[in-house]
């Protein structure tokens, strides 16, 4: 690793934000954070951002635009080379690491080719999310190959979904750096509570409200709970306004009802081993639950996604990832974060559920989550480590 290496993480993504820098720092690396997003209060212990982090977060935040929704232009990222405060302030660092949305990345890569810096781009999400036009489409796919090309800049994903997607259209092997939580520490606890979290923390902005009453009711009937009792399941949002993860560390066990194919809570959850129930596949297509996969209708409207005329550059694939058939959901859906993962237990039904959540040996579980949990972090530094021994000192491109 080059000695004294300095990296400015910059995005819209504060959970995106805290495991990065938790990884840099594990390894020796000298981490600010400019963050962009409205949580970054979380960052520092509330702490708060430095003069220089406040100004490069304010500047690129305003020639950026609203989170995932914003765009780059041209013009917006020439004054910002005209900003002197700016541009010393970026100066002071070795390189960029830019994850959320993707498309930012090529804000930051515009100033790094005037400063001759390093831009890291660990995809946090589709590579072209938000982006509405076929003009802006190209634009991102061209960056993705010109830092592709350099021997100093990376183009990586902390997803194995996301591998495969920008393998899918752009024929090319990103660098994986995996999601991995750095931030959590790595502790087994014994449950103090009763109730069994469902997640993810924004689980209750998909529709997941009316499944937690259903597995509530049948919980009910199945003897696990009583009319006078509080509730078995709780969304995680209403059982805590505001909670540390240790919090959610006293639960027995979490229920999973995912509307995307990863998420940084989804992963402090594992981390912190809870043990995790995940619905089938059939499950989740069943019930139309990945709200979050596809970039339309969320991010894009159908028609604009049509315009971007993307086709399958890598022929390794039977179904596109924007597809919205059942079997392309199936075949995508196997390369989700929670899937991945080998100590989680699938259900089919909420029956089923109710009957594993009685039946498995959690203790056994809890051991093998640990296990798994330090396997994945010691494979994580090494990713890392490999990272910055690579084309630290060459130009950049």
């Amino acid at each position: 690793m080059k000695s004294g290496e300095k990296i400015l993480i910059s995005d819209f993504h504060v959970g995106c934000q805290m495991w990065q820098s938790h990884a840099l720092q594990t390894l020796g690396v000298e981490v600010s954070v400019a963050s962009m997003s409205s949580h970054g209060r979380y960052l520092k212990q509330g702490a708060g951002l430095s003069g220089c982090e406040s100004l490069i977060a304010k500047r690129m935040a305003g020639a950026w635009g609203a989170g995932w929704r914003g765009q780059f232009r041209e013009a917006d990222a020439e004054r910002l080379l005209r900003d002197r405060r700016l541009m010393e302030a970026l100066d002071s660092f070795d390189g960029f690491l830019c994850s959320f949305p993707p498309p930012l990345a090529l804000l930051f890569l515009h100033l790094a080719k005037r400063l001759n810096k390093r831009v890291i781009w660990n995809m946090g999400h589709r590579f072209n999310l938000g982006v509405r036009t076929p003009g802006d489409n190209r634009a991102v796919m061209n960056a993705i190959y010109e830092m592709r090309a350099s021997p100093r800049h990376v183009v990586a994903v902390m997803s194995e979904y996301d591998y495969h997607y920008v393998r899918y259209y752009l024929g090319i092997e990103p660098v994986r750096l995996d999601l991995t939580c750095f931030h959590v520490p790595l502790r087994e606890t014994q449950p103090a509570r009763r109730e069994i979290l469902v997640g993810p923390v924004h689980a209750g902005d998909y529709g997941a409200d009316a499944r937690v009453r259903e597995m509530n009711s049948l919980a009910i009937q199945r003897g696990l709970g009583s009319q006078r009792e509080p509730p078995v399941f709780k969304l995680i949002r209403s059982l805590y306004r505001n909670y540390e993860l240790e919090d959610l560390r006293r639960h027995p066990a979490v229920v999973l009802l995912p509307y995307s194919a990863f998420s940084v809570s989804m992963a402090e959850l594992y981390e912190l081993g809870i043990p995790m129930f995940v619905p089938s596949v059939d499950f989740i297509v069943r019930n139309r639950m990945m709200k979050d996969r596809i970039l339309h209708p969320i991010y894009c409207t159908e028609n604009e996604y049509l315009a971007f005329q993307m086709g399958q550059v890598c022929p390794d694939y039977a179904y596109s990832p924007n597809e919205y058939t059942a079997d392309a959901e199936r075949d995508w859906l196997k390369l989700a974060y929670f899937y991945r993962q080998k100590n989680v237990v699938v259900w089919d039904s909420f029956e089923e559920l109710l009957d594993r959540l009685v039946s498995e040996d959690l203790v056994r579980v809890r051991r093998g989550m640990a296990r798994e949990n330090e396997s994945r972090r010691e494979d994580s530094r090494h990713m890392w480590s490999a990272l910055f021994l690579k084309g630290a000192d060459e130009p950049a491109g």
